[in-house]
């Protein structure tokens, strides 16, 4: 079992800025494109604010990735003022990592969205610490090097 932590990044800049309720037609917005891209049998869950917990009841490492990826290149919606809406992305797996329960599980996969997030935004952060980019987030990071 498989669970990806996600939290939009920089999410409340748009309820500052634009509103709550333009900030409910993103999160509403993100939560039918996470629901889109995942499989028959998994569950998106609006986990508080803006983080959503994704259950991959039979997803090993391997294909939990495959599920980031399909999340990222879709995407998630548009921000108010231009640009993809991003997320930081924690991905723990039972197995992988040893953990017994699932509050563990969600505390581990938390710990790596954050990782994620100070390492940069717009990314996930994989059961061995790899990390994928948004394609966005990808292109710049090219463009600049």
């Amino acid at each position: 079992m498989s669970i990806l932590y996600f939290d939009l990044d920089n999410f409340k800049a748009v309820n500052d800025t634009y509103g709550h309720d333009i900030g409910d037609k993103v999160l509403k917005t993100a939560s039918e494109q996470i629901c889109s891209c995942v499989r028959k049998g998994d569950s998106v869950i609006r986990w508080g604010g803006e983080e959503f917990v994704v259950v991959l009841p039979t997803a090993d490492p391997r294909e939990a990735n495959e599920v980031v990826n399909r999340i990222m290149t879709a995407g998630v919606g548009d921000r108010p003022e231009g640009g993809p809406v991003t997320a930081s992305i924690g991905v723990a797996e039972a197995q992988e990592d040893n953990v017994n329960d699932w509050k563990a599980q969600i505390e581990l996969a938390d710990h790596r969205m954050y990782t994620a997030k100070t390492s940069g935004r717009a990314r996930s952060v994989g059961v061995d610490g790899s990390a994928m980019l948004w394609a966005a987030k990808n292109q710049a990071e090219q463009a600049t090097a």
